[in-house]
């Protein structure tokens, strides 16, 4: 339940953070936020890495699929694919 404490602190430090008005502590908060979220997810059990990755694989998913989209909303080919 560590890993609660340090998903807190970097939440709170992230929203505390953003009211910053100077660039300086605002890169020191998100750099320290940061590092305090990884560490809570390292840490966590592997049923809640696998809560939390699976719909982060979702969305990065649908964001490279969208991405890739042509404009008329095919996927493009292949360019291993020679037609001749």
């Amino acid at each position: 339940m560590s890993f609660l404490i340090f998903l807190l602190l970097g939440i709170a430090i992230l929203w505390l953070g953003r009211k910053a008005t100077d660039d300086i502590p605002v890169i020191a908060v998100s750099l320290s936020s940061i590092i305090l979220l990884i560490w809570s997810f390292a840490i966590a059990p592997a049923s809640v890495q696998l809560l939390v990755e699976l719909p982060l694989v979702g969305i990065a998913f649908s964001l490279c699929v969208q991405c890739c989209r042509c404009e008329d909303g095919s996927l493009p080919r292949s360019s291993a694919r020679l037609d001749r």
